[in-house]
């Protein structure tokens, strides 16, 4: 055989190598993955808030990133279809408002391109999406993100208002719902939202009681084939909404018709099993979990006990936990698919170009969201005691107030979002993780001790608007030495909060102070400025920063290359260049392959126009900026 002949099979021998791999990849043999299934198994994520790229700095166990999740579900996917088992992949909204990912530049323009690599069957609408108007002019924009999941995007009361026309016409936000058909089931899917009143003047919530009761709801209930009803309520476990919506489903349909709810929005696990054939279900938080859930179709019903047969699962997002105990295999890495290792090396770059990985500074210790106020380790009361003295009054001071008072600060336990931990170096997102909304803080103006109390006393009575979920924390905490304050003392403070409180803090005080003049007043400090000061000013290092080894740089390599070596790549200098353009050819033809069924092609990488570095984000007093990256003056300053 002569080298042409040779060369010509080392080619197509690679072209096929590559070609493989785009099935082989996915195709492995899995003999008996642990989970209950049934006749549909649905595979959840709720609540991301922008948190792809794991927990594993903050907390190691949890070292699944968002690309680990794709390779599990084309793992348990490849597998269910091979043995005619119907698997779905459903998303129940708040993608937004957790990491730096989605805080800059003030829409999820870094964001979006790595959640649309999950091949998701349906995908609901969380209440974080709605709040600014950014973020939805960004979603809606042509060929944006509710273009590109299509009939997938559920909204079943959620509705565009055109504030262009004088009558404000509305236009569906996405779809009502969606049929999807699997190998031996159709399950009818609706996608809803609580009746949030705090969405963003583009959009309008319908109220679920309202919308259970219009005649496209009824139609689809009595008009369409299927065998069971997942419905993806973005809302509490048990919220009295999720009763509304099953009361109405049932009132069509009998009582013979699977039901399954998956909730969210309140952030923790839990199942409860509502009536016979109906069950609720909620997958936690922040990627820190994968739930499962399978149910009968209707035909397999053939009892009234026929509440064993929805199971669920709930997977911590552990790559020991996805790949070897749930999926089987000898080792995680084992059942990584390229398609998964794309994703995390994308979500990756894309952190490194903003900056969020830049060192800031080291914890003395950890500190957690749920303590109680008065524990050593809460972070409230790092903030209180720390981050306000230190940084906000300072601040405060330098804007020259008419009158000197001590400060009082009113915000929602919700304010702060996760734990500040001392376990390594601080980075720029696990600042932004603490405080990932960025608010506004707002002088309310001056106010008796005994007014704040009150207020405060107020603002904390009833039902929390938290959930089900009991925290160590009231729904509103107090800031400032106002605390220690007699109930009736006349000493005059400065009211603080944040603009996303300020309007029901304002609501209270009007209550109880009707002759005060009670104002929102913007001031120029941002909540995530304050704690990227903080740190950067009073957590050094000493010198000691626990930075990750670079093996790359060329000060790590032992070595050089040897002449002879040198010289054979000079001599195989064509050949390598074919096995390059051949190798090319298969990643394309790869691509091509698993696009339709995987939607990877499409947006493989971002475009350099939508994209915008740190600069102007973050200050350059708290971070270095990178200097590799472009920015424009045009951009998005939020900070």
């Amino acid at each position: 055989m002569d080298r042409t002949a040779t060369l010509f099979l080392w080619i197509l021998a690679l072209v096929l190598v590559q070609l493989s791999k785009c099935d082989a990849s996915i195709a492995s043999t899995l003999t008996n993955p642990h989970l209950p299934f049934g006749d549909i198994n649905v595979v959840v994520l709720t609540d991301v808030h922008s948190w792809l790229a794991s927990h594993r700095r903050q907390e190691p166990y949890m070292d699944a990133d968002l690309g680990d999740v794709l390779s599990f579900w084309e793992r348990l996917k490849y597998h269910c279809e091979s043995n005619n088992m119907d698997l779905f992949f459903v998303n129940n909204g708040d993608f937004v408002h957790g990491t730096g990912l989605s805080q800059m530049p003030g829409n999820p323009s870094y964001l979006i391109p790595l959640l649309e690599k999950m091949p998701y069957d349906a995908v609901n609408c969380g209440n974080h999406e709605l709040y600014g108007e950014a973020n939805v002019q960004y979603m809606m924009r042509p060929g944006g993100y509710i273009d590109w999941w299509g009939d997938r995007y559920l909204t079943s009361n959620i509705a565009v208002t055109s504030t262009h026309n004088i009558d404000k016409t509305e236009t569906l936000f996405g779809n009502r719902y969606k049929i999807l058909h699997g190998n031996e089931s159709k399950l009818l899917v609706f996608g809803f939202l609580y009746d949030m009143p705090d969405a963003t003047a583009l959009v309008k919530i319908q109220h679920v009681e309202d919308a259970v009761q219009d005649s496209w709801f009824q139609n689809v209930l009595t008009v369409e084939h299927y065998d069971a009803i997942l419905v993806l309520a973005h809302m509490d476990l048990v919220d009295p909404l999720v009763e509304v919506i099953r009361s109405a489903i049932r009132h069509r349909v009998g009582d013979g018709m699977p039901i399954v709810f998956i909730t969210g929005h309140t952030h923790y696990r839990g199942v409860q099993q509502l009536e016979d054939l109906t069950m609720t279900f909620e997958a936690g938080k922040y990627l820190d979990t994968i739930g499962f859930v399978s149910f009968p179709r209707k035909e397999s019903v053939r009892s009234t006990n026929s509440s064993s047969l929805f199971q669920h699962m709930f997977l911590d997002t552990n790559k020991k936990v996805l790949f070897e105990e749930t999926l089987g295999y000898t080792s995680a890495s084992e059942g990584e698919t390229s398609n998964g290792k794309d994703l995390s090396a994308f979500i990756e770059v894309t952190r490194e170009k903003l900056g969020l990985t830049q060192e800031i500074g080291c914890a003395p210790e950890s500190y957690y969201v749920e303590r109680r106020l008065e524990e050593q380790d809460s972070l409230w009361r790092l903030y209180r005691d720390e981050v306000i003295p230190k940084v906000f009054a300072t601040l405060e001071t330098e804007e020259q107030l008419e009158e000197i008072l001590p400060i009082a600060m009113l915000l929602s336990k919700g304010t702060w979002r996760y734990d500040i931990f001392n376990n390594a170096t601080l980075i720029a997102d696990d600042i932004m993780v603490v405080a990932p909304f960025n608010d506004t803080i707002v002088y309310m103006g001056s106010f008796p001790a005994s007014v704040i109390l009150q207020v405060n006393l107020t603002i904390n009575s009833g039902e929390s608007k938290f959930g089900t979920w009991r925290s160590m924390l009231p729904d509103y905490v107090l800031i400032g030495d106002v605390i220690r304050e007699n109930p009736s003392s006349t000493n005059l403070y400065h009211l603080y909060s944040h603009d996303f409180d300020a309007k029901h803090v304002q609501t209270v005080l009007e209550k109880l102070t009707p002759d005060a003049t009670v104002q929102i007043k913007e001031t120029p400090f941002r909540s995530t400025l304050l704690w990227l000061t903080f740190v950067r000013e009073n957590w050094s290092c000493d010198g000691a920063l626990g930075r990750f080894s670079d093996w790359s740089s060329p000060s790590k390599r032992t070595g050089d290359p040897n002449p002879s070596a040198i010289s054979m790549r000079k001599r195989t200098a064509a050949m390598a260049l074919s096995f390059l353009l051949a190798a090319t050819a298969g990643a394309i033809a790869c691509c091509m392959f698993t696009a339709k069924k995987y939607h990877w092609c499409k947006r493989a990488r971002m475009e350099d126009d939508e994209l915008m570095d740190l600069k102007g984000v973050v200050p350059e007093s708290a971070i270095e900026v990178r200097s590799d990256t472009s920015f424009s003056d045009e951009d998005h300053d939020i900070l």
